[in-house]
């Protein structure tokens, strides 16, 4: 697990224009391609969704799945986010509480924030793809199924 407070695990590489953080067991060739180029693989990867603000795809390197997500700030996000953590700064230490609190979550394996200088623009968060339910798909299911109970009762009692 990609932990930010312990350096054990952990290799992290700086440019002027890039910071990276890497779990070590990542394969070199992807710790590379992450590096150079880590749109690159947004284009390989099938996409799973997409919005203005954010690029998430699937994608598979060296037998192992993998999740990438790309934060890209609006042009607010990007101001108010200049001299902030990025988004996928601020997603893998959220991830690391969860974990910490004892809830399932899948740790990031590596988190890249492209800079100016010490000025964050976008980011880019990387995990192990784990086959399941998002919470954004439980949640959404929840609120059809209370809806669909309420429609029910609401129809008994106007049945009184």
């Amino acid at each position: 697990m990609l932990r930010l407070n312990s350096q054990s695990g952990v290799a992290t590489r700086r440019s002027l224009s890039r910071v990276a953080h890497f779990e070590t067991e990542l394969p070199g060739d992807l710790v590379e391609r992450l590096w150079q180029n880590p749109k690159s693989l947004l284009a390989a990867g099938e996409p799973l969704r997409s919005s203005s603000l954010r690029h998430t795809v699937r994608l598979e390197w060296a037998s192992q799945q993998y999740v990438l997500k790309h934060y890209r700030p609006s042009w607010w996000h990007f101001v108010r986010q200049l001299p902030t953590p990025s988004r996928a700064w601020a997603t893998c230490t959220a991830t690391e509480k969860l974990a910490d609190a004892g809830i399932a979550t899948p740790p990031p394996v590596a988190c890249i924030e492209n800079r100016w200088g010490v000025l964050r623009r976008d980011s880019f968060l990387m995990y192990r793809y784990i086959e399941g339910r998002t919470l954004r798909s439980y949640f959404s299911h929840e609120a059809k199924e209370s809806r669909t109970i309420a429609d029910s009762l609401w129809l008994q009692l106007r049945e009184l």
